[in-house]
């Protein structure tokens, strides 16, 4: 993996561009999508996500440069293909997270499952 200086640098400054439109901002990591837009959810604030993926892994996937932003404007900006992309994966709904048609849980569920979840394990991790 190469890092192109000059393309980093104008991927940040659109970043930093963008988020100025945005109601909210998530750098994706660890564990990828999944884990960032789980992270995003809030009680009464959920996500319709419909994205490609040809297996369930690519939700878990760690990918380079990967920022998910809330907006309800139109997030357009002059850039070139080659630089990088910006996709429309979803919209925000009340109360639950729906992915591609197949996962519908309530945020209360997910946002549950994930405070247990390092109440369960931290012991183990440390």
């Amino acid at each position: 993996f190469t890092l192109d200086n000059q393309k980093f640098l104008k991927f940040m400054k659109s970043v930093l561009q963008l988020s100025s439109k945005c109601s909210s901002t998530y750098v994706v990591g660890k564990f990828g999508l999944a884990y960032s837009i789980g992270r995003m959810l809030k009680e009464n604030i959920g996500a319709e996500i419909s994205i490609e993926a040809s297996r369930s892994e690519t939700f878990f996937e760690e990918v380079f440069y990967r920022v998910l932003l809330v907006s309800k404007q139109d997030l357009s900006i002059d850039i070139s293909p080659t630089d990088f992309k910006i996709k429309k994966i979803g919209k925000t709904i009340p109360d639950r997270l729906k992915v591609n048609g197949v996962i519908d849980l309530s945020n209360h569920d997910v946002l549950k499952s994930y405070r247990d979840g390092w109440r369960k394990h931290f012991e183990e991790l440390a």
